[in-house]
């Protein structure tokens, strides 16, 4: 009886709780709701495709090259002018990334971002103590990516 009892106050301030909730997002205004449930819909989207696919690789002019979702960024400097060393050791460090966000999906932002904190407390950069760089740094050591296709690359051969 006393079970039933427990379980019956757990749903009670479970109903309380959801109706709180619907009550709170209805206050909403739509627009709101539709960017939010947008970006929702786009990242469990780029998540459930990481558990599919390869990442995508697209190549284009950036100072800025790197991973996000599913996708991997590289500049064609990279493409031109790196080594055949340097090229597999970047696509394989962020291919690395990329496993990580199969793993953590639309969190691997959050704890990326708490992992630099902590390695700019404790180091003055965001390198040298991140623990999500020095994994992949010590994967990227031990294996290696070949991606399929470059989008934006026609040169590119595998």
């Amino acid at each position: 009886m006393k079970k039933l009892f427990i379980l019956l106050v757990i749903l009670l301030v479970t109903c309380i709780a959801t109706a709180s909730i619907l009550d709170t997002i209805n206050q909403i205004p739509a627009w709101l709701r539709t960017a939010i449930g947008g970006t929702i819909l786009v990242y469990g989207v780029c998540w459930a495709f990481s558990w599919f696919s390869d990442p995508i690789v697209i190549a284009f002019e950036t100072n800025n090259p790197g991973h996000w979702g599913p996708f991997i960024f590289v500049d064609t400097h990279i493409l031109d002018g790196a080594s055949p060393d340097f090229r597999d050791y970047f696509f394989t460090h962020e291919y690395g990334h990329y496993l990580q966000y199969r793993l953590m999906g639309p969190l691997t932002g959050i704890v990326y971002w708490v992992s630099c904190q902590i390695s700019k407390a404790k180091s003055g950069n965001i390198w040298e103590g991140n623990w999500m760089e020095l994994q992949v740094i010590e994967w990227a050591h031990r294996n290696s990516f070949v991606p399929k296709r470059i989008w934006g690359w026609p040169k590119w051969k595998r």
